[in-house]
């Protein structure tokens, strides 16, 4: 049997009969920018996230994050960034000019990254930065369909990447804003600074648009969110009631063998001793597990970037086939 980690052909297939005749008009047409597409999907998923936010969507989540930071902070600020995220989380605040700050000391605002899709820190987080008097901007680039996400803090930042939960058919991201001056602020630096209202160029900013074929495709999957992460929360609890009285098997979703509500599980990700061994016996047995975090954010090896191991959590995936993944975890783990 093969278990693919994701299977993006399954999830067009779900679309396919309207995308594509959609995105060949869309590639006849000329109208490859498509900026009407693009503002049909940012009032769409500023309405998806609610709380009266506003959308801006932009070219990759490296760029979202980065947007985030400038958009709502000073170029002198220091940002608080955690360790365990992807290193983009970092290199865009460093790439914004700020400084990224791992460790302790003050700080001007600091990012919270919703890590697999988990929000399970966010109340304690926002009272942290609440006695603080600082901002709290979220990293929610793998918490779609996490109805808390984007509704936390002053911004968040939501990579569209292929393999996320809402992905688009190349790069992309959206930013969303609490506060309509910084959603325009980003506008202009997403565009070179571009001022429509005058035509002109009032800021320096950069190129980081999307696509009107990317968002014709996002729109059209956004339809499907919600049953996509229902589907992957019946395979994490599948997972949980499975695991949870393995000892050499422990968690890594933040939720202590229990469900989280609001949890949109991107990644189902577990720890194990002998981490490489154990992945490469179930890679022999078909089965697409993977290592997202070899090191942490800043290049370190530690005791989690040892030992974790991202399993087959797409929403295609059938019954039997997680049921041979946790058949071969249980193996794997007692070899």
């Amino acid at each position: 049997m093969q278990v693919p980690a994701i299977d993006l052909a399954a999830q067009w297939r779900d679309i396919a009969d309207e995308a594509e005749p959609l995105l060949l008009a869309r590639a006849r047409s000329g109208n490859y920018l498509g900026s009407e597409a693009v503002e049909a999907f940012e009032q769409e998923w500023a309405a998806y996230v609610g709380g009266g936010v506003h959308a801006v969507a932009c070219s990759s989540g490296t760029d979202a994050v980065e947007l985030m930071v400038r958009a709502t902070t000073e170029p002198h600020a220091r940002v608080s960034v955690p360790s365990e995220t992807f290193v983009a989380t970092l290199g865009a605040v460093e790439r914004s000019g700020r400084t990224a700050v791992l460790s302790g000391g003050h700080v001007h605002a600091r990012i919270a990254v919703w890590l697999y899709g988990s929000t399970a820190d966010a109340d304690s987080i926002a009272q942290e930065c609440a006695e603080a008097g600082i901002p709290l901007l979220e990293d929610a680039s793998q918490a779609h369909g996490n109805r808390l996400a984007g509704r936390i803090g002053l911004a968040a930042a939501f990579s569209l990447y292929p393999s996320k939960n809402l992905g688009g058919i190349g790069q992309g991201g959206v930013v969303t804003f609490r506060h309509k001056i910084h959603a325009d602020k980003a506008r202009l630096i997403r565009e070179h600074g571009y001022e429509r209202a005058t035509d002109r160029h009032v800021m320096r900013g950069f190129n980081l648009r999307m696509d009107g074929l990317n968002a014709d495709a996002l729109r059209l999957k956004l339809r499907k969110l919600d049953g996509w992460v229902a589907r992957k929360r019946d395979i994490a609890a599948m997972y949980l009631d499975s695991f949870r009285l393995v000892p050499s098997v422990r968690c890594d979703n933040h939720i202590d063998w229990k469900p989280e509500p609001d949890h949109s599980f991107h990644q189902f990700v577990v720890r194990v001793k002998n981490r490489d061994a154990v992945l490469a016996s179930l890679r022999t047995a078909g089965i697409g597990a993977m290592v997202h975090y070899r090191t942490t954010a800043d290049g370190r090896e530690t005791e989690w970037s040892r030992e974790t191991i991202s399993l087959p959590i797409g929403p295609h995936l059938s019954d039997e086939q997680i049921q041979y993944v946790i058949d071969h975890v249980k193996k794997a783990v007692r070899s």
